[in-house]
């Protein structure tokens, strides 16, 4: 044991030490600066990057920082497309992006979450769209989440503590934020509960199930289409059987059952007029 310990402080190396893990959720519209967050925490010195028309993120974004010296690991989990505004469709892509998060986590087993940031730019301020957006989460997530909510506004480095005392004033007699307020409070880690968990991995199971089934169809109609086709290519070669009944039995490979209606009507009318004729 003693010369194990000797070669390990003379030639080891890499050292192992055990790691605390803290997950953090960062929230919000796209453009507000969560990948800005996520880079100064491994250099506080970076400069961000400009501003552009096309925001960097699309799908759940997870990333893992080392604090050596507090032997902790970070876990950021990203969301964008959460929280977007425009259209009437938005309820149903913040689900979409809700579930799609929540599963890139399950999958990765982090089943807890430390911190979730809720991030705002002090440029689009805080309006209708993203208090429902909230409400959204928190009802996804449980009431659980008010535990270790933080809000964090982005955007104004230049602002001096007079400007930044001004705005925590408005946003505390902002009507929209006071309905959220109560959603920031203590800091204490919440689990994700394991009815929602079994609910994603049921929900991913079943996609994954639909999918294999859907591919195992559409490699069956193909090979059908492929001898329909070759039975007709025969037919017309040798001038011989019912080409009319072979392009209606194609048809009804490959078209759904309203187009395939509307394609016979109109294939028998084009053999009336070559009868006719």
């Amino acid at each position: 044991m003693n010369e194990i310990k000797a070669d390990y402080t003379t030639d080891g190396k890499f050292h192992v030490t055990r790691a605390e893990p803290r997950n953090i959720m960062l929230i919000g519209r796209t453009r507000t600066g969560k990948s800005t967050i996520k880079s100064l925490l491994v250099d506080p010195t970076v400069v961000p990057t400009d501003l552009t028309l096309k925001s960097d993120s699309r799908d759940p974004l997870f990333e893992t920082f080392h604090v050596s010296d507090n032997r902790i690991v970070l876990n950021i989990i990203d969301t964008p497309g959460l929280f977007e505004h425009g259209d009437d469709e938005m309820s149903i892509r913040d689900n979409d992006a809700i579930l799609n998060t929540i599963e890139v986590c399950v999958n990765r087993e982090i089943t807890k979450f430390h911190v979730v940031c809720f991030c705002a730019a002090v440029t689009a301020g805080l309006n209708r769209e993203d208090i429902d957006s909230l409400k959204l989460l928190v009802k996804f997530l449980g009431d659980e989440i008010s535990k270790n909510s933080c809000l964090i506004i982005t955007r104004c480095e230049s602002k001096d503590d007079q400007q930044r005392e001004k705005m925590r004033k408005e946003l505390s007699e902002d009507t929209y934020f006071k309905e959220i307020a109560p959603f920031f409070n203590s800091i204490e880690p919440f689990p994700l509960s394991e009815l929602l968990i079994s609910e994603v991995r049921r929900a991913h199971e079943k996609v994954k199930s639909i999918k294999d089934d859907e591919i195992q169809k559409m490699r069956s109609r193909t090979k059908k289409q492929a001898e329909i086709i070759e039975e007709l290519r025969v037919a017309r070669l040798n001038k011989k059987g019912d080409i009319a009944e072979i392009i209606d039995r194609l048809t009804a490979i490959s078209l759904p059952s309203h187009e395939q209606h509307n394609c016979f009507q109109e294939r028998h009318r084009e053999l009336e007029k070559c009868l006719i004729s």
